[in-house]
């Protein structure tokens, strides 16, 4: 993540250094027209003046005092000329530069947008995840010997996203992961609910979760539908059981919280997430 997010910054930059050297350039080629219509009106001039000497039959030394000045008049314009001809050249090629990295930061927007809310999410996550009781059992305890894959499922910032997350970004997120991996967030249509985003046989399958009250629990509710304290609770329960008993379409478990799966790529693969989040390369 952090290396696309530097990637990035670092076209961002790029991209203000060419903007910034187009105006420069754009500035000196107005200068340069300028400059020119003025050569171009002495030199007119200058020709109006051969003509009426050569008419009148004028002294030849005035003649040639005035031909060399036009010479010179052409010579000087003929340098600006060429001039500009090259910082047209560099403008196009400025101009070609600053559109392509226009592009790249337009196709990497709404992957850079995703992983900063993603790491706005992990920044928020809570360090002690385990209840807080007047009597902190010790950690030997048995009943908080929890292994790793556990302490993801009860850490809910591993998977409730809350408002940060709409459909696409969920659709998004979960595209390049295995079946199983799901995330938790806020129903962006209807108020007081929730929406399970899961991935069911390679495509990312959304489960409305309605609060009744204190309780969650699907919508709508099936003939043996049960209710939950907590979005963790329910969670918890569905991690063990498959999601046909909701729906016969979603064959799956809950098994991999999204945050914890992103978590394992990031390290193995530091340049990207996956097809559904990073398309940009970094050699």
């Amino acid at each position: 993540m952090q290396a696309q997010l530097e990637f990035y910054e670092e076209m961002e930059r790029q991209f203000d250094d060419t903007r910034q050297r187009l105006q420069g350039l754009k500035q000196e080629l107005s200068a340069y027209e300028k400059i020119m219509s003025l050569l171009s009106d002495h030199i007119n001039e200058n020709l109006n003046i051969q003509k009426r000497l050569a008419t009148n039959n004028e002294d030849e030394r005035k003649q040639t005092i005035v031909k060399e000045s036009y010479d010179k008049l052409l010579a000087k314009y003929d340098r600006f000329r060429v001039s500009k001809m090259d910082r047209e050249d560099d403008y196009k090629r400025l101009l070609s530069q600053k559109n392509q990295l226009e592009s790249t930061l337009n196709s990497m927007k709404t992957q850079i947008v995703s992983i900063k809310k993603l790491q706005e999410a992990q920044e928020n996550q809570s360090e002690n995840i385990r209840p807080k009781n007047q009597h902190q059992p010790q950690q030997s305890d048995p009943a908080f010997d929890y292994d790793v894959e556990t302490i993801n499922f009860l850490n809910e910032c591993n998977w409730n996203l809350g408002q940060s997350c709409d459909r696409n970004l969920a659709e998004t997120l979960l595209s390049c992961f295995p079946n199983g991996t799901f995330l938790v967030r806020s129903s962006k249509t209807k108020q007081n609910s929730f929406v399970l985003s899961v991935v069911v046989d390679s495509k990312v399958r959304h489960c409305l979760i309605d609060k009744k009250g204190d309780e969650f629990c699907f919508h709508p509710p099936g003939p043996t539908h049960q209710f939950y304290a907590t979005l963790c609770n329910l969670v918890m329960d569905y991690r063990h059981k498959s999601l046909v008993c909701h729906n016969p379409e979603l064959d799956t478990n809950l098994i991999y919280p999204v945050l914890s799966q992103l978590k394992k790529t990031s390290k193995s693969s530091p340049i990207g997430v996956g097809k559904g989040v990073a398309t940009a390369q970094f050699n």
